[in-house]
């Protein structure tokens, strides 16, 4: 099956993509584009099969696109949308220009998959390969404490330390959540005390917003000291939270043990630091 992707977002295209192999489709063709007008040239030009687009993008829209394919294009493609729009009116306006599908965003990494599954594999009597076969994946480096501590505080040392509790973690303390643009998923929690925060930002002064925004900015520099997997650049803070006192769905994160990576961050004179990577 031939797929042309469209959309003004690399990390997009990327993402959609390995969203369709997670799910089976890694023996089929890809072409992308970053505007309608190239889509539409590459759309005569190479007839795919499916076209996945984005609606809002700079000169020609992805509504435009497809109207266009309709007036223009000897063999009809199948066309699904992935968009934010969420207007009823312009939703129909895009099913009855031929789109057979809209995905918003954000979606699950399996949503995607499940929808060209049911809507477009049977028209085109095609069977994606087992999605056992393929993962979007991220995973934590098998020697993170080398790496990591080079980049964020060469005079740091970084221990794993398997016995960590939630008593050993100093008030307050930073969750970050990260995941790729566009998809809903978390797929990895950080988790950050006191101490850490402040060996992050290089500081030593109360807990504030911008110590916060400064170890945020440590924590996505060094993404690809923590992680290993293809997407790395394109993996996103979610959400960035403080937490004064640890709560239920806080004592709930920290006590499984599954997915769960504790370190120690030591540097000399300063208070040691905690830091837990929770993978999802």
């Amino acid at each position: 099956m031939k797929i042309l992707i469209v959309d003004d977002s690399k990390a997009i295209m990327a993402i959609v993509r390995k969203s369709l192999e997670k799910e089976g489709f890694i023996e089929d063709a890809f072409q992308y584009a970053s505007n309608g007008a190239d889509a539409l040239q590459i759309a005569l030009e190479w007839q795919p099969d499916l076209i996945l687009t984005d609606w809002h993008m700079p000169g020609m829209s992805g509504l435009e696109l497809m109207q266009a394919i309709r007036q223009q294009a000897s063999t009809q493609p199948i066309i699904g949308m992935i968009t934010t729009e969420r207007s009823e009116d312009r939703l129909r306006e895009a099913r009855s220009s031929g789109a057979t599908f809209i995905m918003h965003k954000p979606f699950e990494y399996h949503e995607l998959g499940q929808v060209i599954r049911q809507t477009v594999c049977d028209k085109l009597n095609k069977t994606p390969v087992d999605p056992a076969l393929s993962r979007m994946d991220i995973q934590p480096r098998a020697r993170i404490e080398n790496d990591f501590i080079q980049q964020v505080n060469p005079n740091a040392q970084l221990v794993l330390n398997t016995d960590m509790i939630i008593d050993d973690l100093v008030r307050p303390f930073q969750i970050i959540f990260l995941g790729f643009e566009g998809l809903s998923n978390i797929r990895a929690v950080i988790v950050l005390d006191a101490p850490a925060i402040r060996l992050f930002a290089g500081s030593s002064e109360e807990i504030t917003d911008q110590l916060l925004q400064q170890s945020v900015n440590r924590i996505l520099a060094s993404r690809h000291a923590i992680f290993d997997g293809e997407l790395i650049d394109a993996l996103k803070v979610l959400r960035n939270t403080r937490i004064d006192r640890p709560n239920g769905k806080f004592i709930e994160l920290l006590s499984n043990p599954a997915g769960r990576h504790s370190m120690t961050i030591r540097q000399p004179s300063r208070e040691d630091g905690r830091m837990v990577v929770i993978m999802r």
